[in-house]
Protein backbone atom coordinates (compact mmCIF):
# COMPACT_ATOMS: atom_id res chain seq x y z
CA UNK A 1 0.00 0.00 0.00
CA UNK A 2 1.23 3.48 -0.79
CA UNK A 3 1.97 6.28 1.56
CA UNK A 4 -0.99 8.28 2.95
CA UNK A 5 -3.55 5.59 2.16
CA UNK A 6 -5.77 3.96 4.72
CA UNK A 7 -4.36 0.84 6.29
CA UNK A 8 -7.72 -0.92 5.93
CA UNK A 9 -11.08 0.62 4.91
CA UNK A 10 -12.95 -0.80 7.87
CA UNK A 11 -10.22 -0.12 10.41
CA UNK A 12 -11.49 0.33 13.97
CA UNK A 13 -9.63 1.22 17.10
CA UNK A 14 -10.72 -0.85 20.09
CA UNK A 15 -9.72 0.36 23.49
CA UNK A 16 -10.35 -1.83 26.51
CA UNK A 17 -10.08 -0.41 29.98
CA UNK A 18 -10.59 -2.46 33.10
CA UNK A 19 -11.70 0.13 35.62
CA UNK A 20 -12.89 -0.53 39.15
CA UNK A 21 -16.57 -1.45 39.26
CA UNK A 22 -17.44 1.57 41.41
CA UNK A 23 -15.94 4.06 38.88
CA UNK A 24 -19.34 4.76 37.29
CA UNK A 25 -21.02 5.46 40.64
CA UNK A 26 -19.23 8.79 41.16
CA UNK A 27 -20.77 10.33 38.04
CA UNK A 28 -17.46 11.97 37.09
CA UNK A 29 -15.53 10.80 34.02
CA UNK A 30 -12.69 8.43 34.90
CA UNK A 31 -11.07 8.36 31.46
CA UNK A 32 -11.09 10.07 28.07
CA UNK A 33 -9.78 8.68 24.77
CA UNK A 34 -8.81 10.70 21.68
CA UNK A 35 -7.81 8.97 18.44
CA UNK A 36 -7.54 10.19 14.83
CA UNK A 37 -10.50 9.37 12.60
CA UNK A 38 -8.12 8.24 9.81
CA UNK A 39 -4.96 6.20 10.24
CA UNK A 40 -2.39 6.26 7.43
CA UNK A 41 0.37 3.80 6.55
CA UNK A 42 4.02 4.77 6.87
CA UNK A 43 3.04 7.76 9.01
CA UNK A 44 3.30 7.91 12.80
CA UNK A 45 -0.11 8.40 14.40
CA UNK A 46 -0.83 9.41 17.97
CA UNK A 47 -3.68 8.90 20.37
CA UNK A 48 -4.29 10.18 23.87
CA UNK A 49 -5.63 8.42 26.95
CA UNK A 50 -6.35 10.49 30.05
CA UNK A 51 -6.99 8.60 33.28
CA UNK A 52 -8.10 10.55 36.34
CA UNK A 53 -9.01 9.88 39.96
CA UNK A 54 -7.69 6.33 39.94
CA UNK A 55 -7.39 4.51 43.22
CA UNK A 56 -6.58 1.10 41.75
CA UNK A 57 -4.28 -0.36 39.11
CA UNK A 58 -5.70 -0.10 35.58
CA UNK A 59 -4.70 -2.35 32.68
CA UNK A 60 -4.99 -0.88 29.18
CA UNK A 61 -4.76 -2.61 25.82
CA UNK A 62 -5.53 -1.39 22.30
CA UNK A 63 -5.83 -3.16 18.97
CA UNK A 64 -6.78 -2.39 15.38
CA UNK A 65 -9.51 -4.63 14.02
CA UNK A 66 -10.31 -5.26 10.37
CA UNK A 67 -11.94 -7.98 8.31
CA UNK A 68 -8.51 -9.38 7.42
CA UNK A 69 -6.75 -9.30 10.78
CA UNK A 70 -6.47 -7.89 14.28
CA UNK A 71 -3.26 -6.12 15.32
CA UNK A 72 -2.31 -5.33 18.85
CA UNK A 73 -0.91 -1.82 19.33
CA UNK A 74 0.12 -2.48 22.89
CA UNK A 75 -0.98 -4.85 25.61
CA UNK A 76 -0.89 -5.05 29.35
CA UNK A 77 0.14 -1.48 30.02
CA UNK A 78 -0.41 -1.05 33.73
CA UNK A 79 -0.99 2.40 35.20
Amino acid sequence: MGKNKLLYPSLTLLLLLLLPTDASVSGKPQYMVLVPSLLHTETPEKGCLLLSHLNETVTVSASLESVRENRSLFTDVTV
